[in-house]
């Protein structure tokens, strides 16, 4: 990202505001039905935070 912003690819709309993603952990959580095969969409978004916000709680592993 900093380097898409150094670009000029991204523009920050809010510069006053700083994302705290990897200064302190955060704990972000969703609930969803336990199925053995979730939608597309589900996947998505569980892929999504995943990816953004680290690895599954040490439960879901």
């Amino acid at each position: 990202m900093i380097e898409s912003l150094k670009k000029g690819e991204l523009v920050r709309i809010l510069p006053q505001f700083e994302s705290s993603i990897h200064e302190q952990p955060r704990t972000i959580a969703m609930f969803y039905p336990n199925m053995r095969h979730h939608s597309l969409t589900i996947r998505k978004v569980l892929d999504f935070f995943t990816e953004t916000f680290g690895e599954r709680v040490y439960w879901q592993k």
